[in-house]
């Protein structure tokens, strides 16, 4: 009995481990050469790869199946006389904030689009791309570093801190 109770904390401890919303995010320079006075071109490319795990209660099971055999989604799982099913949920990153602070205003200047946006959420398995257009007003080696990016895994959950990818150092041509 110890080690079938065992097994059911170990898979709900995994669970909890994983739950929520996770999100991928790049930044690119979408320009082959950065040119002074000319416009450059960024991408920022956000992907909700996070899911969740829940146990939820079954109305009418057809088989019960070994606890032995039980695998990480999909099973059927008896517990005093309760059965539960371990489903995988996919869910959406709520309150997404991106903010890159690595252009100074004496530096570049910003033709089209924002450095620092919101949006209320990012559907689960999606993703999404914001386009920001500069125009860098100095020749010389500039540190395209990475912005921030903060969401809520799920409702009621702490603020996820994360940073996108960071092209480098790179040359701005005169």
């Amino acid at each position: 009995m110890k080690l079938p109770l065992l097994a059911v904390f170990a898979l709900v401890s995994v669970a909890h481990c994983e739950d929520g919303a996770r999100l991928l995010a790049s930044k690119s320079l979408l320009n082959r050469y950065a040119v002074e006075g000319k416009d450059l071109t960024l991408q920022y490319s956000i992907y909700n790869v996070g899911s969740s795990f829940a146990f939820l209660p079954l109305q009418s099971p057809c088989k019960i199946p070994q606890l032995s055999s039980l695998s990480s989604t999909g099973d059927i799982l008896s517990l005093k006389n309760q059965l539960f099913d371990l489903v995988k949920m996919e869910v959406a990153a709520l309150d997404v904030e991106l903010s890159d602070d690595s252009f100074p205003p004496e530096d570049c200047g910003i033709v089209s689009g924002m450095l620092n946006v919101k949006w209320d959420r990012i559907a689960p398995a999606s993703n999404l791309s914001h386009t920001v257009v500069l125009r860098p007003l100095k020749a010389g080696y500039f540190n395209f570093t990475s912005a921030t990016i903060t969401h809520l895994a799920q409702e009621g959950a702490q603020v996820v801190v994360g940073f996108t990818s960071a092209p480098g150092q790179g040359g701005i041509l005169a």
